[in-house]
C-alpha cells in the first residue's frame, strides 16, 4: 500500500513540475502609434532600407517602411519577395538531414567543398551554420545575377577572410551551404 501511495505522489508530483515548466502562450503586444513612430525613426537614424512588420490594433498587421536608398529599384516595398531569405530555413534543414543520415559532419571542412576558398580548412560547416567563419561579403550586385553559376562566381569574387571565427551575421555564410 505505501508504494501504491508513494506512486501516486510521486505521478501528481511529476505532473505539477510539467504544469509548472510548460510556457504559456504570449500574445505579441500591440504597437501603439507613438511605438510606431519610434520604430520608423529608428530606421531612419541607421539608414535601414527596408519593412518591418509589426502587431497593429485588433491584431491587424502594421507595414513600417524606409526607403534609404538613392537608387529606386532597391526600394524595398512590403509586396516585394524576398526568396532567398526563405532559403535559409529550406538551407539549415537540408544541412541538418544529411547531418542525421551522417552524409555530413559539422566538422567537414569548407575546403572539401571550396578549396578555392582563404581559409577554408580552418572553416567547418558548424561554423558556417552558426555565423562564425571568418567569411565576410558585405558587396551587393547592382542587377539580379542570372542562374547559380554567376551567383557563385560573384560570390568567390567579392569574398573576404578575416581570420577572426566570431560570430558576425554574414549572409555568405548560408549562401556558400
Amino acid at each position: 500500500m505505501k508504494k501504491v501511495n508513494l506512486y501516486i505522489f510521486l505521478t501528481l508530483c511529476s505532473f505539477a513540475i510539467f504544469l509548472l515548466t510548460t510556457p504559456s502562450k504570449i500574445k505579441a503586444e500591440v504597437v501603439d502609434k507613438q511605438t510606431q513612430h519610434q520604430l520608423q525613426d529608428y530606421m531612419k537614424n541607421h539608414h535601414i532600407n527596408g519593412v518591418m512588420l509589426v502587431n497593429g490594433k485588433d491584431g491587424k498587421p502594421v507595414t513600417i517602411e524606409n526607403n534609404e536608398t538613392t537608387n529606386k529599384d532597391q526600394i524595398v516595398k512590403a509586396d516585394r519577395l524576398f526568396p532567398r531569405h526563405r532559403f535559409k530555413d529550406v538551407t539549415g534543414t537540408a544541412v541538418y538531414q544529411l547531418r542525421q543520415k551522417k552524409q555530413l559532419d559539422w566538422d567537414t571542412s569548407l575546403s572539401k567543398y571550396y578549396p578555392q576558398i582563404d581559409g577554408s580548412k580552418e572553416i567547418t560547416i558548424r561554423e558556417l551554420m552558426n555565423h562564425t567563419s571568418g567569411l565576410i561579403n558585405n558587396d551587393r550586385p547592382f542587377e539580379p545575377l542570372r542562374g547559380q553559376k554567376a551567383q557563385i562566381a560573384y560570390m568567390l569574387k567579392h569574398l573576404k577572410y578575416d581570420h577572426t571565427h566570431t560570430w558576425d551575421y554574414q549572409d555568405v555564410d548560408y549562401e556558400i551551404l
